[in-house]
């Protein structure tokens, strides 16, 4: 199942009432063979938003 095991731990937090950061980034290796265009930004914005 496409990105299962992350969206499982997301819904665990969510009972848990952990209150969300940022957003959840789903990649799907077979839209996009370079995951790090999508990722490098997305860790980028994590980090301005945990600091």
């Amino acid at each position: 199942n496409f990105c299962n095991g992350g969206k499982q731990f997301d819904a665990l937090l969510q009972e848990q009432s952990a209150q969300r950061v940022g957003e959840m980034l789903l990649i799907d290796a077979s839209e996009n063979p370079e995951p790090e265009t999508e990722s490098n930004p997305w860790v980028e914005q994590w980090g301005t938003l945990l600091s």
